[in-house]
């Protein structure tokens, strides 16, 4: 193969839009195959630096348009997102409004049960009232991530929320059921929960 077959192959490829505009910069100076392939290596290698350059100028200028417009765009965004869920609370209000004085009902239950057997707890039920109340607040979480989660419209996520709330429900059936010894089982293996997540965050 001689010097200008050698040339000519270099230019044997579809690489798509990135390498066709490489190619039409060649081909102004002039024709392809009067380039040596040293020459053609030297003047892509300026290309895709120049190239790289121009792409960071371009995102920063994007990005300063992007901020620039960003204000009008979230007022948009968030006016549409304001007439969605007005538009939900339209077909949905009575359940909705059911479901969150539910939860208050709930949450003022936790207080009134902190209340009243704070006082009363023991060494032979400490661990048991412990794991109960953090449940109870647990699932009051949970419970009013699926109220949110219902007034934006994700169906879909408001109810694998509220199968996690099941399963708060079941766990703490579990230990009411099985006691003051299974409760501080159910702590001490948090804590070991607990490790495993921080060496997998650490790693």
């Amino acid at each position: 193969m001689g010097n200008d077959d050698k040339t000519l192959g270099l230019f044997d490829y579809d690489g798509g839009w990135f390498f066709n505009i490489l190619i039409d910069e060649l081909s102004k100076k002039k024709p392809l195959d009067e380039y040596k392939e040293d020459e053609i290596k030297d003047i892509t290698k300026n290309f895709f630096d120049g190239f790289a350059l121009d792409m960071a100028d371009m995102a920063e200028c994007v990005l300063e348009t992007l901020k620039e417009g960003m204000p009008a765009k979230l007022k948009e965004r968030r006016a549409e997102i304001a007439e969605f869920e007005e538009h939900i609370g339209r077909i949905w209000r009575k359940p909705i409004d059911l479901l969150e004085i539910f939860l208050e009902i709930c949450l003022e239950a936790a207080i009134l049960f902190h209340e009243k057997i704070d006082p009363h707890v023991t060494s032979e039920n400490k661990y048991l009232y412990q794991v109960l109340l953090r449940l109870h607040g647990r699932g009051c979480q949970v419970g009013a991530e699926v109220l949110t989660l219902i007034n934006s419209g994700f169906a879909d996520g408001a109810h694998a929320r509220w199968r996690t709330l099941y399963e708060i429900t079941v766990v703490a059936y579990f230990i009411r059921e099985h006691g003051n010894d299974v409760a501080e089982r159910y702590i001490r293996y948090n804590a070991i929960e607990s490790y495993k997540a921080m060496n997998v965050y650490q790693n």
